[in-house]
């Protein structure tokens, strides 16, 4: 009984543990300032995660044929651009010569090389991502241009709201980055609903083949009617959002004059 007692406990403090890891790294950009003794963990970290489309592009450039070598070599090319992007705003704040223009940016650069580290971060994760979907695309999956498009808007959409979300912990009283925050945060979720049931419609298309129209419209019914549904709902809650920030009018004094 005492070690069930204590097998209980170690799951819930490990539970309570993972709860507030999870929530802290929404705050996680503070750690990424220089002034932070965190910081060159976070950066390592970075560097590690850069090295992932590199392996990547070096593997599918062995084993893949000359039919992906110009995404691949791209892919291999951006990668290393990034890491050597990342190595020298890191470097530059620990001593050589620099220009007047560059000192300034380290003076003050907890404003931006924050936001540098998860563009970066993004960069190697969307690069990845990119890799993988053209790849599989040419494997033989059905993917059409909305199927490219969401993904690539969602991609895009995805680093700024990390970026804005560290910038609001940041600057919490500032209203308009709070509605951009809103903005692309609803956004993001639409698209995440739109990308997920149009690659349901290209696979169940794909396994089916020919159907009638029937089979069609209930296909919509059950994946694109949800879909819909989420972006309408994203639509309100940020007009909502807005209203709500609307300064109100102060109510003048009504008097009866009869």
């Amino acid at each position: 009984m005492l070690n069930c007692a204590r097998i209980q406990n170690n799951f819930i403090c490990n539970c309570a543990a993972f709860v507030l890891t999870v929530s802290a790294m929404y705050h996680i950009s503070e750690e990424y300032r220089i002034s932070n003794r965190r910081a060159r963990y976070h950066y390592n970290r970075a560097r590690l995660l850069g090295l992932i489309p590199v392996g990547v592009a070096f593997v599918f450039l062995f084993y893949a044929g000359d039919y992906y070598t110009p995404l691949l070599y791209c892919a291999l090319g951006t990668s290393l651009a990034f890491q050597l992007m990342l190595w020298a705003a890191y470097e530059a704040h620990f001593g050589g010569r620099h220009s007047a223009w560059t000192r300034r940016r380290l003076q003050n650069s907890d404003n931006w090389f924050p936001s540098f580290v998860i563009v970066c971060q993004n960069a190697f994760f969307a690069i990845t991502l990119a890799v993988f979907w053209f790849i599989i695309c040419r494997l033989g999956f059905p993917a059409n241009i909305l199927d490219h498009g969401l993904l690539a808007a969602w991609v895009f959409v995805w680093p700024i709201l990390r970026v804005l979300r560290a910038r609001l912990y940041l600057d919490s009283h500032n209203s308009n980055l709070e509605t951009s925050y809103e903005f692309f945060r609803y956004t993001n979720v639409a698209l995440i609903a739109f990308l997920i049931a149009s690659l349901i419609t290209d696979f169940a298309t794909q396994e089916a083949g020919p159907a009638p129209s029937h089979d069609y419209t209930m296909l919509g019914m059950f994946v694109w009617l949800p879909a819909a549904l989420v972006a309408v709902g994203c639509v309100v809650l940020f007009l909502d959002h807005l209203v709500r920030k609307r300064p109100r009018r102060p109510r003048k004094d009504e008097f009866d004059v009869l």
